[in-house]
């Protein structure tokens, strides 16, 4: 199984996603403040998604520390068995745009856009 979750806060409010891909479905999780909805994707809606993924070759890190308790966006992808894990505020730091490009694809899947940026 590929997962991919993503933690989002900007102010007081906090969004988290977590995107399920198993062999016999692709499922959806997400939480704004105290309400959680889920439901399945079709796999048409992953295109912006997998081409992020694809395309994205990212130094393990930017250069400074970045504090995954101060807000901003923690994302964190799962791909057969390997799990790497990835921490900003504000825009994606030098070298780390790509990661932004796969959290704003999977933030239009939860608006089901799913066209991303």
């Amino acid at each position: 199984m590929q997962r991919i979750s993503l933690r989002r806060t900007i102010g007081g409010d906090t969004v988290q996603l977590m995107l399920d891909r198993a062999p016999e479905q692709i499922s959806l999780r997400a939480s704004v403040r105290d309400h959680t909805t889920a439901r399945r994707v079709d796999p048409g809606e992953l295109r912006a998604l997998d081409e992020a993924v694809a395309a994205a070759h990212v130094p393990v890190s930017p250069g400074g520390a970045a504090d995954p308790t101060s807000g901003g966006v923690s994302l964190t992808l799962h791909f057969e068995g390997l799990e790497s894990h990835f921490h900003w505020t504000g825009d994606p730091p030098k070298g780390w745009e790509p990661l932004g490009r796969i959290a704003e694809s999977l933030l239009a899947l939860q608006d089901g856009s799913g066209k991303g940026t």
